[in-house]
C-alpha cells in the first residue's frame, strides 16, 4: 500500500514541476524587474511535448528515488518531511537537475525551473511554495 500511495505523490509532484516548464512558469524573485526579464529568458527556451512528457516520467522515479532514501511513514507523515523537500533558490537540486540532463542531454538553462521555490512529499500530501513573495502554499495532492 506504501508504495501506490507513493507513486501516487511522486507523480503529482513530478507533473507540477514539468507543467511549469510545459506552461513557461512567472519567475519569482522579490523583484518585479529582475523577475520579469528571468521570466522572458526561461521562456525563450524550448523543449518539444514528446522530451517533457519523457521527464515527467524520469522525474516521478527520481523523486520515488529520493524518497525511498530518506524514509515514508504513512502513520506519521511529517516524519522525514524535512529530508523530503524539494528547494529551487535558482539552481535545480540534483531530483530535478539529474532527470532533465537524462533525458535532454544537457544541463537545465538557469533559471528554469521555478525559482525561490519550495516543494513538500509527504504521505496523503504533495504542497508547494511557489515564488519568493508567495504567502500560501498550493496543495497540489491530498488524500
Amino acid at each position: 500500500m506504501a508504495y501506490v500511495t507513493k507513486h501516487t505523490e511522486t507523480q503529482a509532484a513530478a507533473k507540477w514541476w514539468v507543467d511549469q516548464l510545459r506552461n513557461g512558469t512567472a519567475l519569482d524573485l522579490g523583484d518585479e524587474f529582475q523577475s520579469g526579464v528571468l521570466s522572458l529568458h526561461s521562456r525563450s527556451v524550448h523543449i518539444p511535448p514528446d522530451v517533457l512528457d519523457q521527464l515527467e516520467k524520469v522525474l516521478t522515479f527520481s523523486i520515488l528515488d529520493m524518497i525511498d532514501a530518506v524514509g515514508w511513514d504513512d502513520s506519521n507523515p511529517q516524519k522525514g518531511s524535512i529530508d523530503r523537500r524539494i528547494m529551487v533558490d535558482i539552481a535545480p537540486p540534483p531530483v530535478l537537475a539529474q532527470p532533465f540532463r537524462l533525458v535532454t542531454g544537457k544541463d537545465a538553462p538557469q533559471p528554469y525551473f521555478p525559482v525561490k521555490t519550495t516543494m513538500w512529499i509527504d504521505p496523503g500530501s504533495v504542497r508547494v511554495l511557489h515564488g519568493a513573495t508567495a504567502k500560501e502554499e498550493l496543495v497540489l495532492y491530498k488524500r
